[in-house]
């Protein structure tokens, strides 16, 4: 059904009516993933429960790699190539 040019140009003008009436963009997904690889990239100390620092610091690898591969998609950075 997507071959068909009625139904995907159909589609293409429901996917601009939502990202137009929910304001979001492409440049606003990409600076608030640029912002999220940011924060969880920041070395955080662990605090014990009087509240002090025990000299270790943590950061989220997690939500940074996830951030970081999304970013990437965007720009086809991590597409498989097809071999010859």
């Amino acid at each position: 059904m997507l071959n068909n040019v009625e139904i995907s140009s159909r589609i293409s003008e429901h996917k601009l009516n939502i990202a137009n009436n929910t304001e979001l963009s492409i440049k606003w997904v990409v600076n608030n993933l640029k912002t999220v690889v940011e924060r969880c990239m920041r070395q955080v100390p662990v605090i014990d429960k009087d509240g002090n620092s025990i000299g270790e610091y943590r950061f989220d690898a997690s939500g940074a790699n996830r951030a970081l591969e999304l970013l990437g998609k965007h720009i086809q950075e991590f597409q498989r190539k097809k071999l010859s």
